[in-house]
């Protein structure tokens, strides 16, 4: 049984880390509570001064090294949760599928693939923690310090080499409702008692035996830890699982005119369309665009074009002017937002304009 309770874990925690809700929200706040848990502590991980987060993930290892037992390659990084909230945060991301030989240059090293680490590297990370070096794993990574594993059958319990520098001494699988023990961890909104996380079918992560020193963050209904915090030197945090970002990917809107009046009788509202690092023009599926939910774009024209001068090419796109007026209330800042999909991914930009009904 224990060795299908990892199975479980393994497959829950790689589609968490690749799929990206659709559903439409307008701010960090709508992160679900165990996302907004591992930013913020990987954020407390990386030390007062920030940095760059290294983070060693599904996607590029199983591109890497492509495994029968792991999902497709399926979408690009920076469209990964865990790679938005960990920006959001303020830390720049660079990503990998393989742990690299010198942690040093990274302010905090983030491990989500489990096959990506082998026992080889506990004795690196070791090193790492103890010169100060922030480390975050999630659910089921520090087994593969124990154990050289390439699928879902690892009968690892016992973590005795990763436990001095980790902070707990065995792997366990649950499943039930996680709450935080503590009231704001990282500065977060949480308070103790509220749900971090829910598990109702299958086995989710979990440790005990926790170190001397170590903070528990969250817990699982069963006893067992879901999240906890450990400062021996470095500062390592260790969280169960994690669930999606509920946030479209946030471009940068510029609409043309600024003012737009009520009675003008021209044909087109233009819409330059700025999108996050990562992401193309020519990846944006122009038929799913809308202004304000009820407006479609132009198939036809369509552009690219630098209109801030920024060096970042924008997608240009153009709105029917009258349909567009039909919707508009008068006011000083109305806020226009054009929605869409670029890369399959959902996204979304926000310009406020005047709106007045005069002249000619």
């Amino acid at each position: 049984m224990k060795k299908r309770f990892v199975v479980r874990v393994l497959v829950g925690v790689m589609l968490f880390s690749f799929a990206v809700a659709a559903t439409p929200s307008a701010s960090a706040i709508d992160a679900p509570p165990s996302l907004m848990l591992l930013g913020a502590g990987a954020r407390w991980a990386a030390g007062e001064g920030g940095g760059t987060a290294l983070y060693v993930n599904w996607q590029d290892n199983l591109f890497l090294h492509p495994n029968p037992y792991g999902p497709p390659y399926a979408e690009p990084n920076p469209g990964d949760s865990i790679s938005r909230i960990l920006k959001k945060n303020g830390l720049q991301v660079e990503f990998a599928g393989d742990v690299p030989t010198d942690l040093n240059k990274y302010a905090v090293v983030v491990v989500t693939a489990y096959w990506a680490v082998e026992p080889v590297h506990e004795s690196l990370f070791r090193e790492y923690a103890a010169n100060g070096g922030g480390v975050v794993l999630v659910a089921g990574v520090p087994v593969f310090f124990e154990t050289y594993c390439k699928d879902f059958w690892c009968d690892t319990w016992y973590l005795p080499n990763v436990q001095e520098w980790f902070g707990a001494g065995w792997y366990a699988n649950t499943e039930g409702t996680a709450r935080a023990t503590v009231d704001n961890p990282f500065g977060t909104s949480l308070k103790a008692g509220d749900v971090v996380a829910e598990c109702p079918e299958g086995s989710c992560a979990a440790v005990y035996s926790l170190a001397v020193g170590a903070e528990e963050i969250a817990r699982w209904d069963d006893g067992n830890t879901f999240a906890f915090r450990y400062e021996p030197a470095g500062r390592v945090y260790y969280q169960a699982k994690v669930d999606d970002l509920a946030l479209p990917l946030q471009a940068k809107l510029d609409i043309d005119p600024d003012t737009i009046n009520l009675k003008s009788k021209g044909r087109w509202i233009t819409a330059y369309i700025e999108l996050p690092e990562g992401f193309a023009p020519g990846d944006v599926a122009v038929s799913s665009i809308l202004l304000n939910g009820q407006v479609p774009a132009s198939l036809q024209p369509v552009g690219m074009d630098d209109c801030d001068n920024d060096g970042v090419a924008e997608l240009m796109v153009k709105f029917d002017r009258q349909a567009v007026q039909e919707i508009l209330p008068e006011g000083n800042q109305v806020e226009l937002t054009v929605t869409g999909k670029v890369a399959g991914l959902d996204f979304m930009a926000t310009d406020p304009v005047s709106v007045i009904r005069g002249g000619n």
